[in-house]
């Protein structure tokens, strides 16, 4: 389910009109709805590279931990045996600067809400 926080308005996009002779952007909402048709991966590490001065590509990855078997003498040794552990990618995003600005501020915007939001175990007095 999208949740968005009470009494903000749902995100909006200037999107061109119809041609005319003087160029004007009208604004719409952006349905969101089929978001949720797509899978949740839980994001562990992120790659940012950037293209030349006008772009980046995000990259997000999944690292899940190794699996070790046998006794703790052996798991032991299986892990310092490990020299590397493969990130899953689950994302390749391209940002310009505009949308790198926006992408920040949805993510200050997010943490700002969880902060907000009680932790079991706590009233919300104690959560602030």
């Amino acid at each position: 389910m999208l949740l968005m926080p009470e009494n903000k308005p749902l995100p909006r996009a200037k999107v061109p009109s119809l041609p005319s002779a003087v160029p004007q952007q009208v604004e719409v909402s952006l349905d969101w709805t089929a978001a949720i048709d797509l899978p949740i991966f839980y994001a562990t590490s992120f790659v940012a590279s950037p293209l030349g001065p006008d772009e980046l590509v995000l990259n997000i990855g999944q690292v899940l931990p190794p699996i070790f078997t046998g006794t703790q003498e052996q798991q032991s040794s299986q892990a310092h045996r490990l020299k590397s552990v493969k990130v899953n990618p689950v994302a390749k995003i391209l940002l310009n600067p505009n949308r790198i600005r926006e992408l920040i501020k949805v993510l200050e915007d997010a943490q700002k809400m969880i902060s907000e939001i009680p932790r079991s175990g706590q009233n919300e007095s104690e959560a602030r």
